[in-house]
């Protein structure tokens, strides 16, 4: 609509669309409107699913709806809060299907504190909720590691300063250093590389992250949330040892023990030699003591039995014992004596079990053992002879030698009752 007749003899009837339509040219066309700061606080945020971003900005006496489309919040690196101070950037439209003026959001930037600081306020939260920062889950340092990983620049004097100190204080020590950028937007990517290369070396035993002092800005690549993952899922244990000591990275609050400086993290990875073989010796001194005194002591008890009271223990020991090997005689012999006993009854049982079952007594009855003559095979029944079979015959007492001259096989022995 290029003209809009305020005053005519008939003013003209226009439709809510045609008003909204001019009403949304004339905010759009206003240089000043189009694209303008607007500082407020943040109230009524929504966060669509489609990722557009809803709320509303205020002050103490006015309030105006805001949204910002997706293509612009993806870029967004911090997390929008109700309450918070804000400066946006955006330009002024009317919204036709509410009839309400918005402001149509590009960037947005913490009023107050700077935008880095916030990422760092809202990941140190986010961690803390997720229990990064638990003293229970901090793996503790191995007294003497025999390989110590260092991931820091390979050209930085933090680097130089550690290693002296480490060979300082403990010169058989093994350095492994994984050349590792530690500034700028590639640094998060290449920490995190260095970490899990230093953990895959089997030599390695505690892993150093590290960096010389820096600004907050210089330091930022340490409060990365890829950093803090790779620290938290570390299996080996993980020194902290980045800027001064006032400074403070997230590194630092999940790493399993935190050192102010980089040479303070050399000093803490281990011990000095000295210290050792003084604290060896001196162990060695006390165990020496204690041996003394012990053989001091029993020295003085055996000097203090005199030698009848000794004899006459030994020979109360030597009695005892053999009051106890009679014992245990007689008890053999008992046992010995019944299971022979046992046995013999046994043994006699049995044989008269075979004598009752021998042949010669069963003879004895009346009963004879009958053979054929040409080859002594014993003969059971009568089909098993021919007449003129010559046979001999046992008795109880002699032999008799026979011919069959008749066969019955039908013919019982004895007539059963």
């Amino acid at each position: 609509m290029n003209q809009f007749p305020l005053f005519s003899d008939s003013p003209p009837v226009y439709t809510v669309s045609q008003i909204s339509s001019y009403i949304k040219n004339l905010l759009e066309s206003d240089s000043r409107l189009s694209r303008v700061w607007i500082k407020g606080e943040i109230s009524d945020f929504k966060s669509a699913y489609s990722g557009h971003l809803y709320f509303k900005l205020k002050d103490t006496d006015a309030v105006i709806n805001c949204v910002m489309f997706k293509n612009h919040a993806s870029r967004m690196n911090f997390e929008i809060k109700n309450g918070m101070k804000v400066s946006v950037l955006g330009g002024v439209s009317l919204y036709p299907k509410s009839g309400a003026y918005q402001l149509y959001i590009e960037q947005i930037r913490p009023d107050g504190l700077g935008e880095l600081f916030l990422q760092f306020l809202q990941l140190k939260e986010k961690l803390e909720k997720k229990g990064y920062f638990d003293s229970s889950r901090k793996k503790p340092l191995p007294f003497l590691p025999k390989g110590i990983g260092i991931a820091t620049s390979a050209r930085g004097a933090a680097l130089h300063d550690m290693i002296t100190t480490i060979k300082g204080r403990f010169p058989p020590a093994r350095i492994f250093v994984s050349p590792t950028l530690v500034q700028g937007d590639d640094a998060p990517d290449s920490i995190v590389k260095s970490i899990k290369l230093l953990n895959s070396l089997e030599e390695v035993d505690v892993i150093i992250v590290a960096r010389g002092g820096g600004s907050f800005e210089d330091l930022n690549c340490f409060n990365s949330e890829k950093v803090a993952d790779a620290i938290y899922k570390s299996p080996k244990p993980v020194i902290s040892g980045v800027g001064h000591e006032t400074d403070v990275t997230i590194c630092d609050m999940v790493a399993d023990f935190r050192s102010p400086t980089p040479t303070g993290a050399a000093q803490k990875v281990v011990p000095r030699l000295m210290d050792l073989l003084e604290t060896l010796e001196t162990h060695k001194l006390h165990l020496i003591q204690g041996l003394q005194a012990v053989s001091g002591r029993m020295r003085e008890r055996l000097q203090s039995r005199k030698p009848d009271k000794l004899q006459r223990l030994l020979i109360n020991r030597i009695s005892s014992h053999h009051q106890t090997l009679d014992g245990l005689h007689r008890l053999l012999n008992r046992n010995i004596k019944n299971k022979t006993e046992k046995y013999h009854n046994r043994l006699e049982k049995s044989h008269a079990q075979l004598r009752a079952l021998s042949p010669r007594n069963v003879m004895n009855r009346g009963y004879a053992v009958i053979t054929r003559s040409d080859d002594d095979s014993f003969i059971t029944r009568p089909q098993e002879l021919m007449a003129g079979d010559q046979l001999n015959i046992f008795l109880q007492q002699g032999k008799i030698t026979a011919s069959v001259w008749d066969i019955d096989p039908n013919s019982p022995l004895i007539e059963e009752d």
